[in-house]
């Protein structure tokens, strides 16, 4: 008895042994088996998620054998894409030509830390991409015809851009379209937190006419020409960094301007621990200009904001020290300015880079109010209880007809308030308008009819120079005074109407300057 008790017990000890080594051998499968997804993946795992890396891929090795190029979609049929950092123990450092191009299955795409290439149009027609994480560490820079992204997002919603916190750069004419075609619908630009990036490459985001917002991260030194130019829709801009060089920026970029002809009617906030403003802001069409609470703020660079047109307001921080020559040139608009700082802005002075040249309103909080007011219909006033202007519109119509007043008040058309606005066809002009100012419909090369109110007395120096559609002019009976230039360059003009009047006394005066008022009509 004890013998068979003895062999039983002997039986039982070796089950045991061979189910804990089982259980040892589980547990170091499942250990390395996580190392190596976490190795895989680490762009995913840095971002907060675990995604296994897509199976079924094509590679090729290169010559050297020193590292993979993902080559095509291969047995893949997911719509979640996410590229791995290595391969039969080597990195993936390259997608290749057309690896992905029309493969419009594809709704995400995670790019990691180890690619250093992307070839041409290697995302080519990816119509259906919602969301991009793109965690490439160091990547060679594009050329403009490389169309990596070409059509990228067209027939989704729009697509989420995530820059992971390893990128170091962003490589120029990364999401550049070709021409006027191929624009990549990317709507929202996000940094992931502790980002590294120190450059945003040129041309890299130029003409995505849907992104609502652009980041500039803490870590930025450098910023190319054109980077977020003809970004149209832009609404708001972050500018965040700390270590902006700004030796690197040529004074005055006129036309290669960052942000040139973006950002209609968007605000820029200044991050609060920014302490200088580069001269990056030139030549776009942002309105508004805020700091956030307790900005350290203390220079404004030379033309930082030159020739925004579109500039209507501006915060100045408490500790707002220089504001350097010509910051402010060229903004004809900019009606106030909200001072918390010791500098002495006066409204028509050159003073502190012109920034009070064109005001109309200058306060500190404690001593005065803002008095522009933008309503639903994407019209702008101004309203001080004594002058009532209409100083722009935001909104998307192309044919218009202006508020009978505002705020049971009549106005006046402000200068620069419709200019060069390229949707714009037609516009009727309210029976309370008076006065329509100077340079107000300039260059809206779409604008093809203006009927004026009744009551519309002067039209200012330059208000339709150069609207070449223009065909139809109809003017009030009320019209007193035609400056020079109103109409020059408006040479498809084919009618030009007005109202009689039997009141001799009412005689309309062609400017004193000239007679150059309807110069350029040909008809």
């Amino acid at each position: 008895m004890k013998k068979y008790i003895s062999i039983l017990f002997c039986l039982i000890s070796i089950c045991f042994l061979f189910t804990h080594m089982t259980s040892c051998n589980r547990n170091a499968d499942y250990e390395d088996g996580i190392k190596l997804l976490s190795e895989n993946n680490s762009s995913d795992e840095e971002n907060g998620e675990k995604s296994e890396a897509s199976d079924g891929l094509q590679y090729s090795l290169c010559d050297e054998s020193t590292f993979y190029t993902v080559t095509g979609i291969g047995s893949f049929n997911g719509d979640s894409l996410i590229i791995p950092d290595s391969y039969n123990e080597l990195p993936v450092e390259v997608i290749g030509q057309n690896a992905f191009k029309d493969c419009v299955q594809l709704k995400n795409i995670s790019i990691p830390k180890s690619i250093k290439t992307i070839e041409k149009n290697a995302f080519y027609g990816c119509t259906q991409i919602e969301k991009i994480h793109f965690n490439s560490e160091t990547m060679n820079d594009f050329k403009e015809n490389d169309r990596v992204f070409y059509n990228a997002g067209a027939n989704s919603d729009g697509i989420e851009l995530i820059i992971g916190s390893s990128v170091r750069s962003i490589p120029s004419y990364l999401f550049y379209p070709f021409g006027s075609l191929g624009i990549p619908n990317i709507i929202k630009l996000t940094f992931e937190d502790k980002s590294l990036c120190k450059s945003i490459g040129e041309y890299s985001f130029y003409g995505c006419s849907n992104l609502k917002n652009a980041v500039i991260p803490e870590k930025v030194e450098s910023i190319g020409i054109s980077a977020f130019a003809n970004c149209s829709s832009i609404e708001l801009i972050e500018y965040k960094s700390q270590e902006f060089d700004s030796k690197k920026i040529s004074p005055d970029l006129n036309f290669e301007s960052i942000f040139y002809n973006s950002a209609n009617g968007a605000k820029v906030l200044i991050s609060k621990n920014v302490k200088e403003i580069p001269s990056i802001f030139g030549y776009s069409n942002i309105s508004y200009l805020e700091f956030e609470k307790g900005s350290l703020c203390e220079i404004i660079n030379e033309y930082a904001f030159t020739n925004c047109f579109d500039l209507l307001k501006v915060d100045i921080p408490s500790k707002m020290k220089e504001i350097k020559s010509c910051a402010f040139s060229g903004c004809p608009r900019l009606v106030e300015i909200c001072n918390h700082s010791e500098l002495n802005i006066k409204a028509n002075n050159a003073d502190y880079g012109f920034i009070g040249l064109y005001a109309l309103n200058i306060y500190s909080e404690s001593e005065g109010s803002c008095k522009i007011v933008k309503a639903d219909d994407g019209f702008v006033f101004y309203d001080d209880g004594v002058r009532c202007l209409l100083l722009a519109y935001y909104g998307t119509n192309s044919d218009i007809s202006l508020p009978d007043k505002y705020n049971g008040k009549a106005y006046d058309i402000y200068e620069y308030a419709f200019y060069e606005n390229l949707t714009l066809k037609s516009i009727t002009i309210s029976d309370n308008v008076s006065s329509i100012g100077m340079l107000s419909f300039y260059k809206c090369k779409n604008l093809v009819s203006v009927v004026f109110g009744s009551a519309v007395e002067s039209i200012g120096y330059s208000a339709f120079e150069n609207c070449t559609s223009l065909e139809t002019v109809h003017i009030g009976k009320s019209i007193k005074m035609i400056k020079r230039f109103a109409f020059e360059g408006c040479h498809n003009v084919k009618t030009v109407t007005y109202d009689v009047t039997n009141n001799e006394s009412n005689q309309i005066i062609i400017d004193p300057i000239g007679n150059d008022c309807l110069k350029g009509l040909s008809h």
